[in-house]
């Protein structure tokens, strides 16, 4: 649908989100990084953070099998990584940083 209305790029992340893998280092990010990331914090449209995000997922029948559940968790791991590069970088937590705009 959002390739019909002429959105290539935006088709092309939504394709790639639910199994993405990000890069090792922080430097090497792009939007979809930012955009792969974001849904593995929310639940709906609530900030909930990794790991209630990620159980979720590992619930759901659909990824209930042994390969499924494994790859599901060394993204978490590598989005751990991730997570930990960018709050050494900016010097404070993603759960303090969102918390803090949500109040404005």
């Amino acid at each position: 649908m959002v390739l019909k209305l002429g959105f290539a790029e935006e088709a092309k992340i939504i394709r790639a989100h639910m199994f993405y893998s990000f890069p090792l280092e922080l430097k090497a990010l792009a939007e979809i990084d930012m955009v792969c990331l974001g849904d593995r914090l929310v639940k709906e449209d609530k900030f909930v953070g990794l790991n209630v995000r990620m159980e979720y997922i590992l619930n759901k029948a659909e990824y209930k099998n042994k390969h499924a559940q494994q790859v599901i968790r060394e993204e978490m791991e590598h989005t751990c990584h991730i997570i930990e590069q960018i709050e050494d970088l900016v010097g404070d937590s993603l759960e303090d940083i969102i918390g803090k705009n949500s109040q404005n």
